[in-house]
Parts: C-alpha cells; sequence; structure tokens
C-alpha cells in the first residue's frame, strides 16, 4: 500500500522575512490582510475575529512566523490549510468553522501503548501581565486566575489593558492545559486528528481516565500494519 499526503503549498513569499507595523487592528483585520497577498481564503474563529490590537511589530519575521507568534499570545493556532489560512483557539475540539469534532472513545483495551506524564507547572493558578498605562505613567497589572495559588508573572509588557489581559488568559490556559500529557499508540485509526476529543473510559487506572485534546497526531503504514500515534492533554 502506498499513501501519498501533501501538506500546504507554502510559497517562499508566505516564508520570506518582512518588517512593518500593525496599528489598532483586529485580529480578523490581520489575518484577511496576510491571506490576501497569498490568495488565500481567512479563516478566523468568530470568538478571535474582533480581537483588538493597539500596535504590534512585525520585525525581520516571516507571514507564517508572525502569525504563529500573534496566535501563542491568544492561546490559538495559526496555519495554512489547503486554500485557507486558519487562526482558531487551542484545544477545542471544534473545527475553525466551530462544527465539533467527534469524540474519540478509547478503553485501555483499545490501544497498544500508553504513557501519562504530569507536569510540575499545573501547580500555577494565576499569571500576571502589565500593560503601559500612558494615562499615569505607569506599569499597570492584569491578574488572570487564582491569587490565592502560586502565580507567574509575564515579561513583556502590553500596550493595552486588554491585549495584557488576553496574553494572561491564553497563558494560564496553556500551563493548565498541560497538567496532563497523554502519549497513545492504537492499530489505526483515520477519525483521530489534531483537536480531536478523546475520552479514555474502561479498564483505566486513576488518574488517566477523562478528556482530553488530541495536539498532535500521526498516522503510519509500515511493517507492523497501520498505526495512530497521538499526544494529547
Amino acid at each position: 500500500i502506498v499513501i501519498r499526503a501533501r501538506g500546504a503549498d507554502l510559497s517562499q513569499e508566505l516564508k520570506t522575512s518582512k518588517t512593518r507595523s500593525w496599528d489598532k487592528v483586529t485580529i480578523d483585520d490581520i489575518v484577511r490582510a496576510v491571506a490576501g497577498e497569498h490568495n488565500l481564503q481567512p479563516k478566523v474563529a468568530e470568538q478571535l475575529a474582533a480581537t483588538f490590537i493597539e500596535h504590534i511589530d512585525q520585525t525581520g519575521e516571516s507571514d507564517l512566523h508572525f502569525l504563529t507568534r500573534l496566535a501563542k499570545e491568544y492561546d490559538a493556532i495559526s496555519k495554512p490549510a489547503g486554500p485557507n489560512l486558519l487562526f482558531a483557539p487551542r484545544n477545542l475540539g471544534k473545527t475553525v468553522s466551530g462544527k465539533d469534532l467527534p469524540p474519540i472513545v478509547l478503553a485501555k483495551s483499545d490501544v497498544t501503548t500508553y504513557r501519562l506524564v504530569l507536569a510540575d507547572r499545573s501547580d500555577i493558578g494565576h499569571v500576571v501581565a502589565y500593560w503601559q498605562d500612558k494615562a499615569k505613567a505607569r506599569r499597570t497589572g492584569e491578574t488572570v486566575g487564582d491569587k490565592t495559588k502560586p502565580g507567574k508573572t509575564l515579561r513583556k509588557t502590553y500596550p493595552t489593558a486588554e491585549e495584557a489581559s488576553a496574553a494572561a488568559a491564553s497563558e494560564l490556559a496553556s500551563l493548565q492545559r498541560g497538567r496532563k500529557n497523554l502519549d497513545i499508540t492504537l492499530p489505526g485509526n483515520p477519525l483521530v486528528i489534531a483537536e480531536s476529543p478523546i475520552t479514555l473510559s474502561g479498564g483505566w487506572r486513576d488518574g488517566f481516565t477523562g478528556d482530553y485534546v488530541a495536539v498532535r497526531v500521526e498516522h503510519r503504514v509500515g511493517g507492523g500494519g497501520y498505526t495512530t500515534s497521538f499526544t494529547a492533554n
């Protein structure tokens, strides 16, 4: 059996470094502008499209790198997919258009190998991000999360309170999502794709059962047949 796959057609221009500034724009404005420059169709999740950005610099970096960096600020992903340029939240178990992905329910007997890693960083309960308050000529902190638990402060100073809050929320979501990192290999299942909701139920010991979202998926055909491996958190 021979399986061929073709990734997104990344033109040289999309990977070429650029220097420019974006002022008083929304995420939708940015993605639409970049998509238009590369003959792609912008697909921005509704909950992120209207997010306002006072100012952000794109300095000596490609459009791909810039959008990836911007997405990280909002706990999102950005990538070309076929004719589309996507920008959507991470780990929602949904397509960029908002449709639910089918859940994958796995009993222990369904899998070949498994591993669960608990991250120490899960102890962080709140994140602080600062923004430059020009009216008061000082930095002001925005806190997201439970202040009674250990916290983390972001190094970057943001232009507005809204952007600081969004960055803090993004970092906290990333930290909390990383509490459990699950690696599983099972007989080939083409329904498992990135962002698929995963539920472990049936035969698992305490600590394993629960809901996850696949963040990295690999399908492989070899001497041992068709297998699927994924990492979820």
